[in-house]
């Protein structure tokens, strides 16, 4: 009896095990696209021309990072990059101020074309919005030299929030920029008025 139990329990275990990896490797498929992003308790509705480029969970302020892109996903000088963060509650990082200065900090010599704005009631939330342009070298990598990107834009939104502030910016080549801000902006106005 002990023995049918252990083959029993052994099947069971190798089940589990098969489905789970079936699952992880879903979401690293191509193929996987989310028509909604989850951060917290926000549901942000993916725009049509967006695809899915990666889901992670961070470690240290961040708990979860969340990547889009449009346009050619080959190509970084031909594609802008949609990032979505959700911050822990209460993180020094969270502020839009310190949002913005650190998105600054991404660029030389960045213009901005957009000076962040005073926070905007949206539903139950506040908003701010920022947007730069510039040589954009990225967050810094220790130990590497940055790739420069020249005329590139950032275009940021930072929603308050107490379980949490979701930071979500836009990268790329300015003219791909220009063209994806009215997706952004309604995705975000979608978001916070259906709270």
């Amino acid at each position: 009896m002990r023995i049918y139990r252990f083959l029993l329990g052994a099947l069971l275990l190798s089940l589990f095990v098969a489905t789970r990896g079936e699952s992880a490797e879903s979401a690293s498929d191509s193929s996987f696209n989310p028509e909604n992003v989850l951060l917290s308790h926000f549901s942000l509705p993916r725009p049509g021309p967006w695809h899915w480029v990666s889901t992670t969970t961070k470690e240290g302020h961040i708990l979860l990072e969340v990547i889009f892109a449009a346009g050619d996903a080959q190509n970084e000088n031909s594609r802008v990059s949609i990032y979505f963060n959700h911050i822990k509650p209460d993180a020094d990082i969270g502020t839009p101020g310190a949002t913005a200065k650190r998105w600054k900090s991404w660029f030389e010599k960045a213009q901005m074309t957009m000076p962040l704005s005073k926070p905007k009631p949206m539903g139950t939330n506040k908003v701010c919005f920022v947007e730069m342009t510039g040589t954009f070298k990225g967050p810094g990598v220790s130990g590497k030299a940055p790739y420069l990107r020249p005329d590139f834009t950032l275009f940021g939104a930072h929603i308050e929030d107490a379980e949490g502030n979701i930071l979500v910016r836009m990268v790329g080549p300015t003219k791909l920029v220009e063209k994806n801000k009215a997706a952004f902006n309604k995705m975000i106005k979608q978001t916070l008025e259906a709270k």
